[in-house]
């Protein structure tokens, strides 16, 4: 599934994030919700690898319209070089509403600062794993302490999958 640059927020900051790196290959990325947080035999030998990390992250119910924030909306990573470009696929992990209790699980949304971290950290780990880069990525994550209600494992997909480390 893949979308033009300046359609999806996701797209558009990691374009901008990738073009500032100035990469030889061309960098793409595409969503894939079937992504899973291990990596299969084949596809390490395909040269895959893999990022989990998490975001500030609002959802709304377009069931009830109940709206809530998580520090831990997860967001999983599968990315590789080939010799001509590179690719990253994308899985935000969605949550379900405490409030009306549907079944269906809605994205998070997650704003252009907090989006702009997530590729920094992503775009860290490809210059160490890619590129042989040292890693970079001993930076403090600047986190803003935000309220938040407790993470309710019951509600999170991730959780449900073994996915969520909280």
């Amino acid at each position: 599934m893949s979308q033009v640059p300046g359609t999806n927020p996701w797209i558009t900051h990691f374009t901008t994030c990738i073009e500032e790196e100035r990469f030889h290959e061309r960098w793409t990325l595409n969503f894939n919700y079937n992504l899973q947080a291990e990596l299969t035999v084949q596809k390490r030998a395909e040269g895959w690898k893999i990022y989990k990390t998490s975001s500030f992250g609002k959802f709304t119910c377009n069931v009830c319209s109940n709206s809530w924030s998580s520090a831990r909306a997860i967001i999983l990573f599968h990315y590789r070089l080939t010799k001509k470009s590179g690719l990253v696929l994308l899985r935000p992990f969605r949550q379900q509403c405490r409030e009306c209790m549907n079944p269906r699980l809605h994205k998070p949304q997650v704003d252009s600062t907090q989006m702009n971290q997530v590729f920094d950290r992503l775009i860290s780990k490809i210059l160490k794993n890619c590129y042989k880069f040292p890693d970079v990525d001993d930076k403090v994550r600047d986190l803003i302490p935000r309220k938040t209600k407790p993470h309710e494992t019951a509600y999170c997909e991730a959780c449900r999958l073994g996915i969520c480390s909280f």
